[in-house]
């Protein structure tokens, strides 16, 4: 089994300009890279490479500083597409993927449980309490799940050619639902609409099933970094 951190975007969303990568901020005292990288480590997966982009420098320092063995590759176009973060990550392998978004917050429990899938077969996560519901927004159904996460999956061996054409699934899944946010290639939306439609068209998908859904850091306000500034803001305003 071959680990894949995805960690190639740009902060994004209410994050300082200009900012250091996602995967670098703390989350709950720890950086969010560490959640990823120790919680593959811990359950057994030593070969780790990660896909990074947007100020890759100070992610591999990071690693250099944190004594990791990791291999790295590049999405040059990380800021457009999206997608070629999975070619990157992919690229080359003769074993099973398993594929981790590094702004996840986990443990190794969860590694484990897509450890123990079918070799054989695609699998992501379905939590029990959905990450997301209907409204008059958008309609969830079979394809675009509220109970489904892609931000970890497993591919084995001889699926590794999957994502061949997903730029074109991504667009298919995109042009069947209404949508309130950024949902160009390079966004992490694209990202996953591609995931979602090439899995949903090589079915079946096992799944690894979960309570709650995982936790990833989408916005700055989760990090321990926006609750650091905003308590000296407080303290000068005294």
């Amino acid at each position: 089994m071959k680990g894949v951190v995805l960690a190639a975007g740009a902060s994004g969303r209410d994050f300082p300009k200009d900012g250091k990568p996602k995967c670098l901020y703390h989350y709950k005292h720890r950086v969010l890279l560490d959640y990823a990288v120790e919680s593959l480590m811990q359950a057994g997966v030593d070969e780790i490479r990660v896909v990074v982009g947007y100020q890759h420098w100070r992610i591999r320092e990071y690693a250099r500083q944190r004594n990791w063995q990791l291999e790295f590759a590049v999405n040059e176009a990380w800021h457009t597409d999206a997608v070629r973060s999975l070619d990157a990550g992919l690229a080359g392998l003769d074993d099973d993927a398993l594929i981790v978004c590094a702004d996840l917050v986990i443990g190794p429990e969860i590694i484990q449980a897509f450890l123990r899938t079918d070799p054989r077969r695609l699998a992501w996560i379905r939590s029990i309490i959905p990450w997301g519901r209907s409204d008059e927004r958008i309609v969830y159904d079979e394809v675009y799940r509220g109970d489904i996460d892609n931000s970890i999956v497993r591919i084995p061996r001889h699926l590794l050619g999957i994502f061949e054409g997903g730029r074109e699934r991504a667009d298919r899944f995109l042009a069947r639902y209404q949508w309130n946010t950024p949902i160009g290639p390079g966004t992490g939306v694209y990202f996953g609409a591609a995931i979602t439609q090439t899995f949903y068209d090589h079915r079946p998908v096992e799944e690894v099933v979960i309570v709650r859904p995982v936790t990833d850091v989408d916005g700055y306000s989760q990090t321990d970094e926006c609750k650091v500034a905003r308590f000296v803001r407080s303290r000068r305003a005294e």
